[in-house]
């Protein structure tokens, strides 16, 4: 993946992990930018997360991602075909993440293990990383 070449959405887990990475900023090389749900801001409470993704947010290198009323029902799908299957819980702002990167092809960010595996296990087609996929591709 080149440089700044794509455009992620990141949800409450993997925000709060890697706000604490000492390198955390190698995320703005890798995309034009990183979409926040309004659903995942409501859940960040504490430092270092809040700080960073304000000063992120405020910088424009994040960018606040309204919920629309398709998406959320995108979401509520979503969350409906994981009950049943042989995955960790999907919460409501993974699932948004998980809709907004099926509807715009945003790479999902996530440290859920239900949203991580979702593709493979719900058959939708989208790009999942965690952490550790990041540094990979920083790298």
């Amino acid at each position: 993946m080149s440089q700044a070449s794509r455009e992620a959405i990141a949800d409450t887990s993997f925000l709060v992990d890697w706000a604490k990475y000492s390198k955390r900023d190698v995320i703005l090389r890798l995309f034009e930018v990183v979409h926040v749900p309004e659903s995942v801001l409501r859940e960040l409470k504490l430092p270092p997360a809040i700080d960073w993704v304000a000063d992120c947010l405020a910088s424009d290198a994040f960018a606040f991602f309204t919920e629309t009323p398709e998406l959320e029902e995108e979401a509520r799908r979503l969350m409906a075909m994981s009950r049943g299957k042989p995955l960790k819980r999907i919460d409501y702002p993974e699932a948004v993440c998980l809709a907004a990167g099926l509807r715009y092809g945003y790479v999902v960010l996530t440290e859920n293990g239900g949203a991580y595996f979702a593709p493979r296990v719900l058959g939708i087609n989208v790009t999942v990383w965690r952490a550790f996929e990041v540094i990979l591709e920083a790298w």
